[in-house]
């Protein structure tokens, strides 16, 4: 059936409906492309604060480190100045039992200390460190055991002093490896 202008209707009809159907693909393409856009923020977003968190990790890693070996370092320094300690009074008792106070006083902390101070070495030091320190420790103890300077005992002193030296050296290099400490001193430095 024409229209009054001569024109079929289904022409104004396909024309209004080409119109409907280039809206209607124009709204769907353009929610597509806002949907991708969404998701591309979201996952930018995504992805910093992915970046934040590592960062954050990152940083907390390195406190923690930083505070281990502080503590690492501040254990090592206490064990060995007692053990400097330790080592001198019972070489002290060996080889001048006239110039040393005799008997070991009551109630002497001597052991109980270096032995508090070994268990604080247990949970921050490397496991060679503790096996060093645990044995010097014992051959310590073997050492303080021998009656005061007689000569019959002046050779396994004198072993076991030698021993004591040769793991309190050991001891050390370890420490100092397992801190970072320069065999060399650094450049520069006063000589």
């Amino acid at each position: 059936m024409p229209t009054s202008s001569g024109v079929p209707l289904w022409v104004p009809l396909l024309v209004g409906f080409l119109g409907l159907l280039g809206v209607l693909y124009t709204q769907w393409r353009s929610d597509i492309r806002e949907q991708r856009t969404r998701d591309e923020a979201r996952q930018r977003e995504q992805e910093q604060w992915d970046r934040q968190e590592r960062q954050q990790r990152d940083q907390w890693a390195r406190e923690d480190a930083a505070r281990s070996y502080e503590q690492r370092r501040d254990a090592y320094l206490r064990f060995v100045t007692l053990f400097d300690q330790v080592w001198e009074l019972v070489a002290g008792r060996y080889y001048l039992p006239g110039h040393w106070p005799q008997p070991v006083p009551e109630g002497d902390q001597t052991y109980v200390e270096l032995t508090e101070e070994l268990r604080t070495l247990r949970l921050f030091a490397s496991t060679a460190v503790t096996r060093i320190a645990d044995n010097a420790v014992r051959t310590l103890q073997r050492f303080d055991r021998l009656p005061p300077h007689q000569g019959e005992h002046y050779e396994d002193a004198e072993d076991l002093n030698a021993v004591l030296m040769q793991k309190y050296g050991l001891l050390q290099e370890t420490m100092r490896r397992d801190l970072g400490v320069p065999d060399e001193p650094a450049l520069g430095a006063a000589e």
